[in-house]
């Protein structure tokens, strides 16, 4: 996964996410009661705060709310006022955390609102995307396989690689990695050609039934042996709605692209030592 696909994962994956606490006690509504769903010691839940919880579209209108989901609001808002009333919004790691939450959630909704420009694909831009992948639609492959998700020790990646090379059958490989204790994990995968990332697709279509392919991750070395392909093609009626998916995906990708660009082109960044461009990484404690 990239860096770029590692922070779309973090942005989006965190606008759920609800701040919790605050470093200031709530203000009691006091005016239009519309806008309040609950009162719980005087601090108002509002309508909009209930709406983000049920995750309703509409934030102002009021909408069906089931009994353990109200609990769970006042059990949350009670949890809440018990922290500010202990001052754990003034311990630094709480406050980092909510920091980091607000700073989450405000990026995410940014990129959303962004996001709002993209629109359908036209029928001739589906179709050309139709033509120019024929391995993901009309030349269809469904693939049968067993991944091995290793963590290799350093400096045996080459023999781990040599050695799925010279086995002749995944269960040969594996017996070998349990029995040189190299740490691994063992899973069946079926997929199709048009649910494959492109890199891990172009490996694939290489090889032949029987082979293998090594796909890194994360530090993690997959090896994944093909048990078995089958021709599973599509037409373009029946792979409309997967294209029209990809190709919203690609622009979603190029508005966030360049939006970033964008900001990191006018930022002004000043990194206080020892952090730098780099990060930073503390020395190791010697015994």
């Amino acid at each position: 996964m990239n860096q770029h696909n590692k922070l779309l994962l973090v942005l989006f994956a965190t606008s759920s996410l609800l701040l919790g606490a605050c470093n200031q006690k709530k203000p009691t509504t006091t005016g239009d009661s519309s806008s309040v769903a609950v009162k719980v010691n005087g601090e108002a839940v509002t309508v909009a705060e209930l709406n983000d919880k049920t995750g309703h579209p509409d934030r102002a209108k009021k909408s069906d709310v089931s009994a353990p989901m109200m609990k769970m609001v006042i059990s949350t808002e009670l949890l809440h006022q018990a922290a500010i009333q202990s001052k754990l919004d003034a311990d630094p790691i709480v406050h980092a955390r909510i920091a980091n939450s607000t700073r989450a959630i405000l990026a995410t909704a940014y990129l959303e609102k962004q996001l709002e420009v993209v629109g359908k694909s036209s029928e001739a831009d589906i179709s050309a995307y139709f033509n120019q992948h024929p391995e993901r639609f009309a030349n269809r492959m469904q693939y049968d396989m067993q991944q091995l998700t290793i963590q290799p020790p350093p400096g045996k990646e080459a023999d781990i690689q040599a050695q799925a090379a010279r086995s002749k059958k995944f269960d040969e490989f594996e017996q070998w990695l349990t029995k040189n204790n190299m740490p691994h994990t063992s899973s069946p995968v079926t997929k199709t050609t048009d649910q494959m990332p492109d890199e891990v697709l172009q490996k694939l279509m290489k090889v032949p039934v029987g082979g293998f392919v090594v796909v890194w991750d994360k530090g993690q070395m997959n090896v994944i042996f093909v048990l078995g392909k089958n021709a599973q093609p599509l037409t373009l009626a029946e792979a409309s709605r997967v294209i029209e998916f990809d190709l919203a995906n690609k622009r979603k990708k190029e508005i966030v692209d360049s939006t970033l660009k964008q900001l990191h082109d006018k930022a002004k960044i000043e990194y206080i030592p020892p952090y730098s461009v780099n990060g930073f990484l503390a020395p190791v404690d010697q015994e």
